[in-house]
C-alpha cells in the first residue's frame, strides 16, 4: 500500500555524511519537516544544505531518537544501521536504511509533481529505486496539456455534483474524459485547417 505522510513540523533525522544525506535532508525540509542532519559532511557538501537544517556531528543518541518521527540512514554503515534498527523496534519511529532492506520498515517512493496539485509515486518496495526513479520520470514527461484539461474538467464537474448533493461514484468519468479529449482534438484540427486556408490565401 502506498501512502503519503504529512511531515510538516515532524522531527526527521538524516544520518550520514554523503551527498545522498544532503539530498534527503533538503527533500524533507521542502516538505515542512524539522530536519536534523547527523554526520560530518564536507564543507563543500554543507554549502548545499537548505536553511533551517540543524547539524550534529555524530549519530543520534537514545534520548534524541525518542523524539524522532522518521529516520533515514544513508551511508550503508552496518554498525549504525544495526543500532538504529534496535532502537526503532523499541521506540517505533519510521526507519529507512536505503538498500539494506532488512532494517527498513518503510521504503522511499519515487515521487514526481505533474501539476500544482497532482503528484505521482512509484515504488518497487526497495527492489530497484533506480528503476522507480526512471519510470516516474517517464510518467511525468508524458503529462500533456490535454491531461490538464481533463483534470480541470473533473474538478469542475465534481464541485458541481457536490453542490447538487449528488455522489460522484456513479458518474460517467470515462465519458467525460472522452468528451474533453475529443473536443481538444476537434479544436486542434480546426486550427490546422484555419492555418492551411490562411496559407493558401496568401
Amino acid at each position: 500500500m502506498i501512502i503519503s505522510l504529512q511531515l510538516k513540523n515532524k522531527a526527521v533525522f538524516i544520518v550520514g555524511d554523503s551527498i545522498e544525506a544532503i539530498k534527503r535532508a533538503n527533500q524533507f525540509t521542502s516538505e515542512g519537516a524539522k530536519v536534523t542532519l547527523y554526520g560530518s559532511p564536507s564543507i563543500e557538501l554543507q554549502t548545499l544544505l537548505n536553511s533551517g537544517i540543524v547539524q550534529r556531528g555524530r549519530i543520534p543518541r537514545r534520548h534524541e531518537l525518542r523524539k524522532a518521527f522518521l529516520v533515514v540512514a544513508t551511508d550503508g554503515n552496518p554498525r549504525i544501521n544495526k543500532r538504529l534498527h534496535g532502537s526503532q523496534r523499541r521506540m517505533r519511529f519510521l526507519l529507512n536504511t536505503l538498500d539494506v532492506k532488512s532494517s527498513c520498515n518503510f521504503y522511499h517512493l519515487a515521487t514526481r509533481k505533474l501539476h500544482e496539485s497532482i503528484e505521482i509515486a512509484v515504488s518497487t518496495n526497495g527492489a530497484s529505486p533506480a528503476f522507480a526513479s526512471r519510470y516516474a520520470d517517464r510518467i511525468r514527461d508524458s503529462f500533456t496539456d490535454k491531461d490538464k484539461e481533463v483534470y480541470d474538467a473533473f474538478i469542475e464537474t465534481r464541485a458541481g455534483l457536490r453542490n447538487l448533493g449528488i455522489s460522484g461514484f456513479d458518474f460517467d468519468w470515462l465519458g467525460l474524459e472522452k468528451s474533453v479529449r475529443s473536443k481538444a482534438r476537434q479544436e486542434s484540427r480546426m486550427e490546422i485547417s484555419s492555418r492551411g486556408s490562411s496559407a493558401a490565401t496568401n
